[in-house]
């Protein structure tokens, strides 16, 4: 073959294998749907979207191996240096596509590994110097961004900044082994450098482009709760905004199986409707991580009958039974149009919202029956797989309690908190979880920053594009490094958090800051501190205003060494016969105040005073069952307390030494979780009960505890 058939062959080759790429994407989604779909009947599993990835990772294993053999037989690649950086490049080539949870990532990005070949054969027949190499690459983004804007154009699909910067790996890392693997030091181009120029100056307009007219940015929450996710939003402010939702969207969002998502996204666009669409996504995951939950207790009930009551707790929340019944109609709507025909599908939403409880029966029947096979057959998830499952729910669903609440609400999708409360007691909600909704959302930079970057990229080939052509080892070892860095050891290089943690909470959430005093308070139950917060009437789970003369105010405070806390409550029929401490004083007048240092809901110090100036301390370790006994049996050393009575009001006073909490006062600055609540034992009329950050329901729901931080 001479020199231009191999031009000829090679980049034609690369166009037709572009081509392919370009002509599967319309298509993806279903060829995906339809080789998970063949697995799981072929084999009796439902897990064939994962042995996608797993196919994925023997054809990326088969190529490490060749190359390997290529490296021992090649006397180039055996100086200890190549060989280091080869099996540098190729480890972290190897890391990037174990990390992609979705099976047709990995698929793209071996496709862009392979165009990487094709494109350096290319280029390689077409010129002999070491523009080679950055020719190969530009070419490679030009494509690279070329696929992306045609997913965003197609309805199905979804095109991506950070996904062109995986076309860009996919490319130029392969393009380090192929330089690492010649033989001889290549030269350099002329002055003029004019396919460099080219291909440089066309690949970043391109990727300009996309950047300006195509990709979101917003902003990335890093909630203090314990969870991370990312927003269009790019302000505290547009995060609470307020959003009105019709009847049409509200039939949509609650019943996910019954209407086509891209049908949602036409009529609902996400650069219109950002929240919505948003609210949308969360729910959809926090509903199907419910009926995965179902979906794993269900087959391990079968052989193991510890289960069922987890199951039989479950089934208590309504919300929980619907998202069950939409993942089964999901995957047997076709089922049920043949039971029962396309039109009969309208009853499905009665079914769905437990109205209708015959008419998706035959499709629960089938869904049991099948798990009792593969149950049989030996298919049964891990038996902590379920929890997995189930911490997810409940992080997504504290996403939407916090920040879309009012949508929650309109949708009637709100779980009853005694729900919350049984899966808190489950799970391990004190570790932190990254939502993966939205997740391909630009928050590390803005617009502004990514545009200028492009620019001065353009800039540079305008005018030195050989600086692109060196590529020597000692800059492939720095390039090495650098992603080694960003891939192992700081993943989050690139997110920097642009709100701060106290706008993020005050939105959604109470959130108060603790005076620095510059004198400590004379303790004797009249409040020498400023008393300028309130709480709320909180009987029956609401958060209705307070009565009105039974009014709460507390205020706190700190010093060095100690931490102040001071309230008064208006109260014309004061209820204290309690002198003994560590009694039982919520039977009566009281005030608590929750103490969480950890803020992660796990473990916290409780005190209680009574108008007589009684004391209860206590440090509860949270679970399903809470050992009161063995909490109280804590006592608070150097606690000082004092009350006092008024004509129509009681107040009190504390004093809580830091180092008892296992804290100084700058651990203050970083926040800690807290609650301030009140009872009213009024002889006559019954309880009231009152919250600074309402817990809906009993005291003891830390998760709802709001914040404090030293101002």
């Amino acid at each position: 073959m001479n020199s231009n058939s191999k031009i000829i062959f090679w980049f034609l080759s690369a166009a037709v294998w572009t081509a392919l790429i370009f002509l599967t994407l319309p298509y993806a989604p279903d060829m995906t749907g339809w080789m998970t779909s063949t697995i799981n009947k072929t084999f009796e599993t439902d897990y064939g979207y994962k042995m996608l990835g797993h196919i994925s990772a023997v054809i990326l294993g088969i190529i490490l191996l060749i190359l390997f053999y290529k490296l021992i037989s090649n006397p180039i690649t055996r100086k200890p240096l190549r060989l280091i950086l080869i099996i540098a490049v190729a480890g972290v080539y190897g890391y990037l596509v174990s990390i992609m949870e979705v099976p047709t990532e990995k698929i793209h990005f071996l496709e862009y590994g392979f165009l990487s070949y094709l494109l350096y054969k290319g280029w390689s027949s077409a010129i002999i110097s070491k523009a080679v190499f950055p020719n190969s690459l530009f070419t490679g983004v030009a494509i690279g961004t070329l696929d992306e804007t045609i997913q965003h154009i197609l309805p199905n699909r979804h095109g991506e900044l950070i996904d062109i910067f995986w076309n860009i790996i996919a490319v130029g890392l392969p393009l380090v082994i192929f330089r690492l693997f010649e033989k001889t030091e290549r030269s350099s181009s002329d002055r003029r450098a004019i396919s460099t120029r080219v291909a440089g100056i066309f690949a970043f307009l391109l990727l300009l482009g996309f950047t300006v007219l195509i990709q979101e940015y917003g902003i990335e929450v890093r909630d203090p709760r314990g969870y991370i996710f990312k927003t269009r939003t790019n302000s505290p402010e547009k995060l609470f905004t307020k959003v009105i939702i019709s009847e049409d969207a509200i039939r949509r969002i609650r019943m996910p199986s019954l209407f086509d998502y891209d049908t949602f996204l036409r009529d609902f666009p996400a650069e219109k409707y950002p929240k919505l669409n948003e609210f949308r996504v969360h729910l959809f995951r926090r509903d199907r991580y419910i009926a995965y939950t179902y979906h794993d207790l269900i087959r391990l009930s079968i052989s193991d009958s510890s289960f069922m009551p987890l199951i039989s707790n479950m089934n208590r929340e309504k919300l929980f039974q619907r998202a069950l019944n939409d993942y089964i109609l999901y995957y047997g709507k076709d089922d049920a149009v043949n039971l029962f025909g396309a039109e009969s599908l309208q009853r499905a939403e009665f079914w769905l919202d437990g109205k209708d409880t015959d008419w998706g029966k035959p499709l629960t029947d089938s869904y049991y029956l099948q798990h009792r096979k593969k149950s049989s057959a030996g298919d049964s998830p891990k038996r902590a797989e379920w929890k997995k499952n189930l911490f997810v729910a409940l992080k997504e669903n504290f996403i939407l309690e916090d920040y879309f609440g009012e949508l929650l609400d309109a949708t009637e999708s709100r779980w009853n908190q005694d729900s919350v409360e049984r899966i808190y007691s489950l799970t391990s909600p004190h570790e932190n979880y990254n939502s993966a909704v939205g997740e391909r959302i630009v928050t590390g930079c803005s617009k502004t920053e990514v545009i200028l970057f492009f620019s001065l990229l353009i800039l540079m080939i305008l005018v030195y594009p050989r600086i692109f052509e060196e590529v020597r080892i000692n800059s492939i070892a720095i390039l090495v490094c650098v992603i080694f860095y960003i891939a192992f050891i700081h993943p989050d290089t690139f997110h920097r958090v642009k709100i701060p943690t106290e706008k993020i909470i005050s939105g959604n959430h109470s959130v108060i800051t603790i005076s620095y005093l510059r004198s400590e308070p004379r303790i004797d139950g009249v409040p020498d501190i400023d008393l300028k917060y309130s709480m709320v009437y909180a009987n029956g789970g609401t958060g209705a205003p307070p009565v009105p003369e039974n009014n709460t105010h507390f205020g706190i405070g700190y010093t060095e060494n100690f931490l102040y806390f001071a309230a008064e409550c208006l109260d014309t029929s004061i209820a204290s016969s309690i002198f003994e401490r560590d009694s039982d004083l919520w039977r009566e007048d009281a005030v608590e105040l929750f103490l969480d240092t950890e803020s992660l809901g796990r473990r916290y110090a409780e005190f209680e005073i009574n108008p007589n100036a009684t004391l209860y301390d206590a440090i509860v370790e949270y679970g399903s069952h809470i050992d009161f006994e063995n909490s109280k049996r804590w006592n608070c050393d150097g606690l000082t307390a004092a009350a006092h009575r008024g004509a129509k009001s009681w107040s009190i006073e504390l004093k809580i030494p830091l180092k008892q909490l296992g804290i100084n006062a700058d651990f203050l600055k970083k926040g800690i979780r807290m609650n301030v609540m009140r009872i009213d034992g009024a002889p006559k009329e019954g309880f009231f009960f009152y919250a600074w950050s309402p817990t809906y329901g009993w005291f003891h729901r830390p998760w709802r505890f709001g914040f404090c931080y030293a101002g």
